[in-house]
């Protein structure tokens, strides 16, 4: 394999998406960084009138498409979207996970717990 080859592999391999554990009442989850793909995405669904991003609608759509368990497997399915919508935005299992998301997504750009 080329230079050019090897290197390109090595940077286009698996990536290690920094997560962060989440304790709720003595249950342990985990909230993952986003792909580049996911967190457009993600935008795309939360876009307003006017081409704002409707915070509260991204937050809740991080975590139903992020929130997973130990292994990385996602918990939430599209279909508990309008559950997790009914749900209190600050104090519970929302706000905790948002918290958790948005100190992942603006903290530093060190490795995490991947």
């Amino acid at each position: 394999m080329s230079d050019r080859n090897a290197l390109r592999a090595k940077l286009l391999a698996t990536p290690n998406y920094r997560r962060a554990e989440v304790d709720l009442d003595g249950d342990t989850v985990f909230i993952r960084e986003p792909s580049v793909g996911e967190s457009r995405d993600l935008a795309a669904k939360c876009k307003m009138k006017g081409g704002e991003i409707d915070q509260l609608e991204y937050a809740l759509r991080a975590v139903l498409v992020l929130t997973c368990d130990a292994e990385g497997k996602r918990l939430f399915d599209d279909a508990d979207y309008d559950a997790l919508a009914a749900l209190p935005v600050a104090g519970g299992l929302v706000g905790k996970l948002t918290g958790a998301f948005a100190e992942l997504v603006g903290g530093s750009s060190d490795e995490g717990n991947g």
